[in-house]
């Protein structure tokens, strides 16, 4: 797997780091469902973003969320609309199956 640090929109990868000690699975359920909706109201809106991926840490008590999006500020700003925190923001290389 090579890494791949942008797409062919233009966009980057931007790996969102959260805290969230004592969080309970709904919770956590509903907080990514409010996180897809803003992403998808600021897509709608003409901005580029897309959530890949997030994963759940328990034992850590931290939530670990790619996106792909223009600039970092956007990734913030779906999150705020979301209203879930961010601790983190950093830029990251998404691996890529092309040889």
């Amino acid at each position: 797997m090579r890494p791949k640090s942008s797409s062919s929109r233009g966009t980057k990868a931007f790996l969102v780091e959260r805290y969230v000690p004592g969080i309970t699975r709904a919770q956590l359920t509903a907080v990514e469902r409010r996180l897809r909706r803003a992403v998808r109201d600021l897509a709608g809106a003409g901005a580029p973003i897309r959530l890949v991926s997030s994963a759940f840490v328990p034992a850590e008590e931290v939530v670990l969320s790619v996106f792909e999006a223009s600039a970092e500020e956007t990734v913030i700003e779906a999150n705020a609309r979301s209203g879930a925190r961010v601790d983190r923001v950093q830029p990251a290389e998404l691996s890529s199956d092309e040889d």
